[in-house]
């Protein structure tokens, strides 16, 4: 932009001066292609940064990239720390839980072994809230048309467990 502006100031002052016109053209030729040549250039150096940028842009997601996979390794390797442990432990847990031994005709048998928790059994009372169970019948047949969603009032109430059967 200087030049242009320095190029217009020369060409006012030489025809004031009273220079010869081919002179005068020569020189704005010569500055013409000197701007043309600067214009070659910075495109040059336009498509050249943009490279660079994509360049930082691809080198940035890289560095993401290789973090979240330092990431997933660290997270797998602990996996397989766990593996053979678990393994271990089921192992364990299977040994004390049966113990094997041989039948008479030479086949393995297993058998429940000391570490082998016993089944609980819960008192029916325990927890009285907890459940409800009704056994009632009619002691009479009942009417032979009776219309859908009738209500059946039994006269015979064997177990109403937890209040059931109202």
């Amino acid at each position: 932009m200087a030049l242009l502006f320095y190029a217009t100031l020369h060409v006012i002052f030489s025809i004031a001066i009273g220079l010869d016109v081919d002179i005068w053209r020569v020189e704005i030729e010569k500055r013409l292609s000197s701007l043309e040549q600067f214009n070659v250039h910075l495109q040059e150096e336009n498509v050249n940064l943009r490279t660079l940028e994509l360049n930082l842009e691809t080198q940035h997601e890289n560095k993401l990239l290789k973090g979240e996979l330092e990431d997933v390794v660290k997270r797998v390797s602990k996996c397989e720390e766990i593996i053979p442990r678990q393994e271990e432990d089921t192992q364990n847990t299977v040994e004390r839980a049966t113990d094997t031994r041989l039948s008479d005709d030479g086949n393995e048998v297993f058998t429940k072994g000391k570490g082998q928790p016993s089944p609980r059994i819960v008192h029916p009372d325990s927890n009285p809230e907890s459940g409800v169970a009704f056994y009632g019948y009619l002691s009479q047949n009942s009417a032979p048309n009776l219309p859908p969603h009738h209500s059946m009032i039994y006269d015979t109430v064997i177990i109403n467990k937890g209040n059931g059967y109202n």
